[in-house]
């Protein structure tokens, strides 16, 4: 059992989502556990004078946008969800990661609007909002590969599971770390800045990502068609290596990428 836990770790199909699935959840944690400490903060010489949201935000305020937020973000997981038959969840995953990059620059434009005009304010609102409507698809698309993924190793799929919810933590709690001391020294610039980078992380394996998606697809599909792998590494050879039920499901795998069977 252990040999058998080392081996997963040691794939490389395993690691392939991780940077991605870490520095998302690190985005998620900086902000839902920084952000109300900055908007609320009171002092008699404001440390940022210049930031409009580095302190003195009133609660009721914040509750309501928070509200807003929080609507917008579930109406962004619907539409972006029932959009998997359309666009390759790497796809969407990056359309995710560019409203991130947006909303990071309405709320930038926000927290230093002194002496704007209402209107291009709540134009800068606007982006912001429509940044996080598309942003909040990056976590079905994140998971639905993530269940592709676990197909590869049927009788690991639970070690597979637990060992992204333990990178879930990891991200959360590195990017309220990295919030914390960033906003300490820069304010709520810092909480942007953080933003910035942790996107831009995300952003670097999506290309190795996208290239191998298919992978995960087609198994999928030849486990709907009856064959069982035990085990599969990113390479091509003889479709009727599966333990095949039919010679129909071997027909079926032949008109897609082919894999070879690892290991019994």
């Amino acid at each position: 059992m252990g040999r058998l836990r080392l081996q997963l770790l040691k794939s490389s199909a395993v690691w392939l989502l991780a940077p991605t699935w870490i520095a998302l959840n690190a985005v998620i944690g900086s902000w839902t556990s920084q952000s109300v400490f900055q908007l609320v903060q009171r002092s008699r010489v404001p440390r940022f004078p210049t930031q409009v949201l580095s302190g003195g935000v009133e609660p009721v305020a914040i509750s309501i946008g928070a509200g807003v937020g929080l609507l917008v973000f579930l109406g962004g997981l619907v539409f972006w969800g029932n959009r998997f038959k359309r666009f390759r969840r790497t796809t969407i995953i990056a359309f995710g990661i560019a409203g991130g990059f947006a909303m990071l620059l309405g709320v930038a434009g926000i927290n230093h609007s002194q002496g704007l005009d209402w209107p291009i304010v709540g134009a800068l609102v606007l982006v912001l909002l429509s940044g996080l409507f598309v942003l909040a698809g990056a976590t079905p698309a994140a998971l639905g590969l993530l269940a592709d993924m676990t197909e590869a190793h049927p009788e690991d799929r639970g070690a597979m599971m637990g060992l992204y919810s333990v990178f879930l933590g990891i991200g959360q709690i590195l990017g309220s770390l990295m919030a914390g001391f960033s906003a300490d020294r820069l304010g709520f610039d810092g909480l942007i800045l953080v933003g910035f980078v942790l996107l831009a992380v995300a952003v670097i394996p999506l290309g190795q990502l996208r290239a191998s998606e298919h992978i995960f697809d087609d198994h999928a599909r030849a486990r709907g068609a009856g064959i069982r792998p035990y085990r599969l590494r990113l390479s091509f050879a003889d479709p009727c290596a599966y333990r095949s039920s039919s010679s129909q499901a071997c027909a079926t795998i032949r008109r897609t990428p082919r894999w070879r069977r690892i290991g019994s």
